[in-house]
């Protein structure tokens, strides 16, 4: 494999064909959670924490994003 050349990587173009990807829910009532979804959480938290500074130039510094929590930040920026 090739090393990766980061300068000439490009995404794939939105509307581009993809693979079928298909979701398994699995009903285990029983079983402690096995931490499948936490890494995806820590980069969500983080594009929309960005995404809220890239828009309004507030900082949103804790998570989970309480919409009273958010409001204050945005209160804060407006006066």
């Amino acid at each position: 494999m090739p090393p990766v050349e980061w300068r000439s990587y490009s995404s794939v173009p939105l509307g581009s064909p993809t693979q079928e990807i298909e979701a398994v829910l699995i009903h285990c009532p029983d079983v402690d959670a096995s931490g499948a979804e936490e890494i995806a959480t820590t980069v969500v938290a983080a594009a929309v924490g960005n995404t809220v500074f890239d828009a309004h130039g507030a900082h949103l510094r804790r998570v989970s994003f309480q919409a009273e929590r958010v409001k204050a930040v945005l209160d804060s920026r407006a006066g």
